[in-house]
């Protein structure tokens, strides 16, 4: 098996690659038995994939799938955000990660997670 080094993919390649091991992902959780709770899953994705507008609309499109399928409760990581990040750009992007993911955390570049 050959590894994917990230580094060496442009943002296209890198979105398709997350969308189509999301969906692989998502479609992967069974449902809980009887009384059981729900799955939790959390995707990491690069601040390259969920910046864009088309990347989020699959996504939602994923995300509420396996919700009605499996009730799988659903958290993004968002991955290499540069500290240069515009702070308008981010508080949107994760204003509409909101309405698709229960929880959102960032992963900035060289720092800790954030909520």
């Amino acid at each position: 098996m050959r590894l994917i080094d990230p580094h060496r993919r442009n943002p296209v390649e890198i979105e398709r690659i997350e969308l189509t091991a999301a969906q692989a992902a998502l479609n992967a959780v069974q449902p809980p038995g009887p009384g059981g709770p729900p799955s939790l899953i959390v995707l990491p994705l690069s601040w390259s994939t969920v910046r864009n507008p088309r990347a989020r609309r699959k996504l939602q499109r994923l995300v509420t799938a396996a919700r009605r399928r499996c009730r799988a409760a659903v958290r993004c990581e968002i991955l290499g955000v540069s500290a240069e990040t515009p702070p308008p750009a981010l508080k949107e992007t994760i204003g509409d990660l909101r309405t698709i993911f229960q929880d959102v955390f960032i992963a900035t570049e060289g720092g800790r997670p954030q909520d």
